[in-house]
């Protein structure tokens, strides 16, 4: 918890005070706080004239009449409570519970509004150290997370390396793959030509066994033919020996019928012999 002190700087009344207003207005207190500037936002000038009695009777009772019946446009701040272990304190008065005016107010509001102004313009507040345990404890907390930071650090480093580790495993594994595939890629190429090769022998094959069978099928119609006619020319050269046969035992019998004709002796029986001839054929 902090505060906040702006002291205001003394001035000397200049000129610039003392200057006659164009349109002097004292309507009510909330026209009076309307006018004054908000902490941080730009302060309008404000140009004030020699107060006469009159201007401070009327001022005075515009200001009594009109306290009370118009609500200021910034309440007063309430007082704020001081927790231990705080180490700045801040006082800002800006947020004071403001008096019912004066006839002397104006000269004080351009005092105010001049040190306002200067204050403005000039550097921001300092810090007022009060106590020193909020400093340990802001170091300790700073202390925890830098050693917090320095542990994420290393983790992540570390996590940087085993993804660098992991992401070179699996480039050499995606390497020693497309190796295996161009290997696979050449072998299948070459299995694919040894297929052509065998398929083109085995068409020469067939066509030459389908030749041999060709040159087979006709040498076996041609000895077929040879072995008919050889058969052919069997029988008929046995039936031809079987007539030169006949007529030799013809004759042989007639030779004998003769002789014994001569010889006066009686003819024996003829002998028939018979033969039986089987053709196969293949």
């Amino acid at each position: 918890m902090a505060i906040v002190q702006t002291l205001p700087v003394p001035l000397e009344p200049t000129p610039e005070a003392t200057t006659a207003p164009q349109a002097p207005a004292m309507g009510s207190v909330s026209s009076l706080i309307s006018g004054r500037p908000c902490p941080g936002g730009p302060a309008p000038t404000r140009h004030h004239g020699p107060p006469g009695p009159t201007f401070f009777r009327q001022q005075d009772g515009l200001l009594r009449g009109g306290y009370e019946a118009q609500e200021p446009l910034c309440p007063a701040v309430p007082p704020r409570k001081t927790v231990p272990g705080t180490t700045f304190t801040y006082i800002n008065e800006d947020f004071r519970t403001e008096s019912p005016p004066s006839p002397s107010s104006d000269i004080e509001d351009a005092r105010e509004q001049r040190a306002r102004n200067a204050h403005l313009r000039g550097p921001p507040p300092k810090l007022i150290p009060v106590s020193g345990k909020l400093e340990k404890v802001y170091e300790e907390r700073q202390r925890h997370w830098q050693r917090e930071r320095e542990a994420l650090r290393e983790d992540g480093a570390a996590q940087a390396q085993r993804a660098q580790r992991a992401q070179q495993l699996l480039q050499l594994q995606v390497f020693q793959l497309q190796q295996e595939k161009r290997q696979l890629q050449d072998d299948f190429v070459q299995l694919l030509q040894e297929r052509e090769q065998l398929e083109r022998r085995c068409e020469e094959q067939r066509d030459s066994f389908e030749g041999e069978r060709l040159a087979w099928q006709a040498e076996k119609e041609q000895v077929i033919r040879y072995q008919k006619q050889l058969q052919h020319n069997y029988i008929q050269m046995y039936r031809r020996n079987r007539q030169l046969e006949q007529e030799l035992q013809q004759l042989s019998l007639e030779l004998e019928a003769r002789e014994l004709a001569d010889l006066g002796l009686a003819e024996p029986a003829p002998c028939i012999c018979l033969e039986e001839i089987t053709a196969t054929e293949i």
